[in-house]
């Protein structure tokens, strides 16, 4: 009821300070000269009324997506959001990431793979704009070769924390795969180049898993990224870090790994 009260609260007020200005002049100068400043400010006018109505045509149609959004109510809001956009092609980014999250508060994973079957038809550019969160199902999976093709897929259309991501998720896949050349190709990767603390921090310790001697060049991006983490973190601010990151759906399926991470950076703190 709070999201209706504000949208009558927010026309009532705009409403009423919009016809005192309009008649502030009848009272200030009287009516001849007031309506000469309405013909000098019809342009004004017109362009209030049409932001006006603009305003409230986008709270009019998605009026039931803020209403599950004000009661919290996840599973119709997954279900609306689905209908929105493989039923009625409205599948812009706030309903594609609001759906996403969406599924996983209600535990639909399948309704993620699902969303990202139908936008790999329609839309590919939103799989790409969202291809970290799109990764979920794909690690839950355990599967190598599905997550090493849904990586491979996407690598070349993303930049930025998705690069990092889909690149770790590869030498990720490569692990399972126990195969751990490639594996550390990529994971090296990660450690040298990656600006994304904890994608770094869980290449690190993947890499110190491999069964295979590092080269001593190699050894030395492991040491100075190393460092480099435990220099800026304390264990407290690593937490406040991670739960920052958590926001990012990908983050839930490493939760188990991040704590290993975690024990392996601070074990001797104090």
């Amino acid at each position: 009821m709070k999201f209706k009260i504000l949208f009558g609260i927010f026309n009532v007020i705009i409403i009423v300070a919009f016809v005192s200005i309009l008649l502030l002049p009848v009272f200030l100068v009287g009516s001849d000269y007031a309506l000469l400043f309405w013909e000098s400010n019809w342009v004004l006018i017109i362009a209030f009324l049409l932001v006006l109505a603009g305003v409230n045509v986008y709270f009019l149609r998605n009026w039931k997506l803020f209403t599950f959004l004000e009661t919290e109510n996840w599973s119709g809001l997954k279900d609306y959001l689905e209908h929105e956009i493989t039923r009625r092609g409205r599948a812009g980014r706030q309903n594609v990431q609001l759906f996403l999250h969406a599924a996983v508060l209600t535990s639909d994973i399948a309704g993620i793979e699902r969303l990202e079957t139908h936008l790999t038809q329609t839309s590919p550019g939103l799989v790409a704009r969202f291809a970290g969160d799109f990764s979920l199902p794909h690690l839950l999976s355990a599967e190598p070769e599905r997550i090493l093709s849904f990586a491979e897929s996407y690598l070349p259309e993303v930049s930025g924390d998705a690069s990092e991501w889909l690149s770790f998720c590869r030498g990720f896949a490569y692990t399972l795969k126990n195969e751990p050349l490639e594996a550390k190709v990529s994971l090296i990767g990660n450690v040298q180049t990656g600006k994304n603390d904890v994608v770094v921090s869980m290449a690190l310790y993947l890499v110190k898993q491999l069964p295979l001697a590092l080269s001593s060049q190699d050894e030395q991006v492991v040491r100075d990224a190393r460092n480099r983490i435990i220099d800026r973190y304390t264990r407290e601010k690593w937490h406040e870090m991670v739960e920052r990151e958590s926001r990012q759906l990908y983050i839930l399926a490493f939760r188990g790994l991040l704590n290993d991470v975690e024990e392996s950076l601070f074990a001797t703190e104090g």
